[in-house]
């Protein structure tokens, strides 16, 4: 999985408080669509896959070892 790091302002991740920092979770994302991504490279293509207005599923686990699915709708580009 890719621990997620830095997100865009005002971008979805963002809207539901994902990421690092303060106010955010550290989570990683183990699965995109059903994807298993190992590497910022994997996110970055799978996300560049989606087209705006699709909802993406992201896999999500906390540094608990909880898991969770956070769905989030491609912003236009």
């Amino acid at each position: 999985g890719v621990v997620l790091s830095e997100v865009a302002p005002g971008s979805a991740a963002y809207e539901h408080k994902l990421g690092s920092g303060e106010d955010v979770r550290p989570l990683k994302v183990v699965q995109i669509d059903r994807k298993a991504v190992a590497t910022p490279e994997d996110v970055r293509r799978a996300l560049d896959a989606v087209p705006p207005g699709k909802v993406v599923s992201l896999l999500l686990e906390e540094p608990t070892g909880d898991r969770q699915i956070v769905n989030l709708r491609m912003p236009a580009r």
